[in-house]
Order: C-alpha cells, then sequence, then structure tokens
C-alpha cells in the first residue's frame, strides 16, 4: 500500500529531489586548474560508462560558476571522497578564496588536475564532449589516467552525508556556522541512543524563525524511513515548544504571535514554564490539525513536538511520540534540541530523557549563532 496517497508528481521539484535523495550516491569533488588556479566543484551525479573506450560522465548545473571555468581546461580530475573527508566538502561548499589550501591535494601526472590526498580514488580526464541534459550538463570525459587507495567512501543519501555503516546524517544545504562543532561533539551519541532505544535521534535548531533538522542517526521499526535532515518549518506555536522553552521573552513573543487569543497565549507560556522545569518536552500524540494527507511526508512537524505536551510533570506517557532536550549555550539560550522520536510502545520516558540530557549537558557548547532580534 503507497504510504502517500496523495503524494505529488514530478513537476514538484521538493518532492522530486526527495524521491531521487532514496538512492545513494557517492560524493565527489571535480577539480582542474585554470592559469596554475585550482577550482573544483561538488557532484553526486557521476557514473562510469564505457570500458572501451574508458569513459565517464557527470552532470554539472547550469547554473554553475564553476563548470566553464572547468569547461576552458579542456580536463578534470574526479576525486572520490573518503568517509571522514567532510572537512574537503565543508571547505568547497564555503566561499573562501583559499579553501584549496585547508586540505592536501597534489597536481595529477596527466593533465596537472588537482588530485586529493587520502581520497578513495581519483580519475583524470579530458573531455569528450559536453551535452545538454535539462538545467545541468551532460559532461563525458574519457579516462587517461586513474588510481584508488582502501579507504571506505562518504556517501550522499536522503539529503545528508553519511557512511555504510549507521551513522548520522548532518544537513550541507545550510550554512552550520558555529553549530557545526556541536553537530560533531553529538553526532556519535545521537548514534549510541538511536541503537539503544529502537529509534530515531534528531538534532535541531531555531535558525531565522525556523526550526530546521540539521542531523539524523538511527531509525525506527515504529516510524520506517528516518527524517530528511535539512527540513524545516516555520517557528510558531505550539511548534518548536522543545527549543522555546528556553528562549529569551522577545523570542517567544514572536513565536506567539500568530495566537490570537490572549488565553490561549497565557496557556502557551505556562506550557514552557513547565517544560523549562521539567528539563524535557515530552509529545504524546500527533496534531489533530495537522492530518496525514494534509502534512508533506517527512515534515518536521510529524517529527518533533508533534500534538500534545505532557502537562503533568508526573505522568510516565507509555507511548510518546518525542522526547526532545536543549543544548544551552554559555549565554544559557539554546543551540540546539536533541529529540527521541518514534519510540516503541512502553518505553522509559524518564531514560530516554535522562540519556538525552547527558548527551546534551556532555556538549561544550560554543556560542549560537548570532540572532540581531533576539
Amino acid at each position: 500500500m503507497n504510504p502517500y496517497p496523495t503524494r505529488p508528481g514530478p513537476e514538484d521539484q521538493t518532492w522530486f529531489r526527495r524521491v531521487l535523495g532514496q538512492f545513494p550516491t557517492g560524493v565527489t569533488l571535480v577539480t582542474a586548474q585554470v592559469a596554475g588556479e585550482p577550482s573544483g566543484l561538488l557532484i553526486g551525479s557521476f557514473a562510469s560508462v564505457s570500458l572501451d573506450p574508458p569513459m565517464i560522465v557527470f552532470y554539472p548545473g547550469k547554473g554553475s560558476t564553476t563548470w566553464p571555468r572547468i569547461r576552458e581546461a579542456g580536463s578534470f580530475c574526479v576525486n572520490v571522497l573518503a568517509a571522514d573527508q567532510e572537512d574537503v566538502c565543508r571547505a568547497m561548499l564555503s566561499r573562501d578564496a583559499g579553501r584549496f589550501g585547508r586540505f592536501s591535494w597534489a597536481p595529477s601526472t596527466a593533465t596537472g588536475s588537482p588530485a586529493l590526498a587520502e581520497a578513495v580514488a581519483w580519475i583524470d580526464c579530458r573531455i569528450e564532449s559536453v551535452a545538454d541534459a535539462g538545467d545541468h550538463w551532460m559532461v563525458l570525459g574519457r579516462v587517461v589516467d586513474l588510481d584508488m587507495g582502501d579507504r571506505m567512501p562518504l556517501l550522499f543519501f536522503r539529503g545528508g552525508f553519511g557512511r555504510f555503516e549507521t551513522g548520522t546524517r548532518i544537513a550541507t544545504e545550510i550554512d552550520l556556522g558555529p553549530l557545526l562543532h556541536a553537530l560533531n561533539r553529538v553526532r556519535t551519541g545521537l548514534e549510541r541512543l538511536a541503537d539503544r532505544h529502537d529509534c530515531e535521534c534528531v538534532a535541531v535548531a531555531h535558525v531565522n524563525d525556523e526550526i530546521v533538522l540539521l542531523a539524523s542517526a538511527g531509525s525506527s521499526s515504529v516510524a520506517g524511513l528516518p527524517s530528511r535532515v535539512g527540513e524545516r518549518a516555520p517557528a510558531m506555536a505550539p511548534f518548536g515548544r522543545s527549543i522555546m522553552a528556553w528562549e529569551s521573552d522577545r523570542v517567544v513573543d514572536r513565536w506567539l504571535s500568530a495566537v490570537r487569543d490572549p488565553g490561549i497565549r497565557e496557556e502557551h507560556r505556562a506550557m514552557l514554564g513547565l517544560v523549562r522545569r521539567r528539563g524535557y518536552s515530552v509529545s504524546l500524540d500527533r496534531d489533530p490539525d495537522l492530518a496525514p494527507g494534509d502534512a508533506p511526508p517527512g515534515d518536521l512537524r510529524t517529527v518533533l513536538d508533534s500534538g500534545v505536551e505532557c502537562l503533568d510533570p508526573e505522568t510516565v506517557a507509555s507511548s510518546p511520540v518525542s522526547v526532545a532536550v536543549p543544548v544551552l549555550g554559555p549565554d544559557g539560550y539554546p543551540l540546539l534540541a536533541l529529540a527521541a522520536y518514534a519510540l516503541p510502545p512502553g518505553v522509559d520516558v524518564p531514560g530516554v530523557a535522562q540519556d538525552l540530557e547527558q548527551l546534551a549537558h556532555g556538549e561544550s557548547a560554543p556560542r549560537r549563532m548570532s540572532d540581531a532580534a533576539r
């Protein structure tokens, strides 16, 4: 039975990307040198084409400002990144003019294109042909040299980086800034918690009046597929309470701005006070106003703070949707929230909360991203 009976069609670009994201790809850095200066772009759409002659293909976007430089060079090197080379991706996603100085590489013998040290493999090519492919170019390369190591590759799957083993997927489509250190410090703990409680563990942040799913580890026999990192939803009451309970009054006022009824606003403020005193948020069921057919598949509101808050601090929920705790920065405001989602029936809620709190308190959190309106 199709779990998404009201699914969009291929003309919906968000849905198209989400479905195609179910196919894991390797992560490659295609490089070239033009006038002695290295250039490169990250490519997931790379494949072998022919053995005789040896040829490969990749698909740069037509909006790329780097591809014209590689085309001008007439040759390129495809570097297959290793599982521990996420730093290369972060460097290339930055606008730093000196980003090639942040990792080791040497000119390839055949074309002089940058070949990365510690890559899983590199394939040196000359451009054979370039053809139109919708909003991308189809670039055929004739292989002139290649080599490999013995490392495991970095994968791109459901919107984030991962590995062959179960690991944390971290969003790459937003500027993580100072959150990156915090994510790296908690990712192993998220994986352990997800395995221990047979659930999915996620890390979210409040960024520009949105709640953003930054990282996800594990999956659950209850919920099926794990969440797609990078998903975001407006920070509007009551969604986002697991973060808002520790926010400033000004931020909470913004969060409540869409609630017209003064009585309901005060109920929400009281709820935040209870969550803060308890130390964690417990969602008991899904939001009745967000029917499954209305929520896009993987909508963040079905993963975090879904439904109603457990308002009795002494109540132990038998089947909570999620349990969430904050990771506080040195200023006392929430840097992240860590949540366990799709917990199995009969789970020990205080035990899950304690595990999350231990992980959160063990984080030496840097200062949060600046928020001029805070």
